[in-house]
């Protein structure tokens, strides 16, 4: 697998996720819905979720640092 790096963007109402390689292309993506009211820890898991899908499609070995 090439080399990629994953960007989220997280929102008031939703978290997009994507895993891009070094020219621009979009390997994957990710979409949830998000609820702040839920706190803190809730956010961080469906990022750290959003990643770890990623990671589990493109495989951790070609991952940038």
């Amino acid at each position: 697998m090439a080399e990629y790096s994953i960007g989220l963007d997280l929102g008031g109402t939703n978290l997009r996720a994507a895993a891009i390689d070094r020219a621009g292309r979009v390997l994957e993506r990710r979409a949830t819905d998000t609820n702040p009211a839920a706190g803190r820890e809730a956010m961080l898991d469906y990022m750290v979720n959003a990643i770890t899908e990623l990671r589990g499609a493109c495989g951790s070995s070609g991952l940038a640092a």
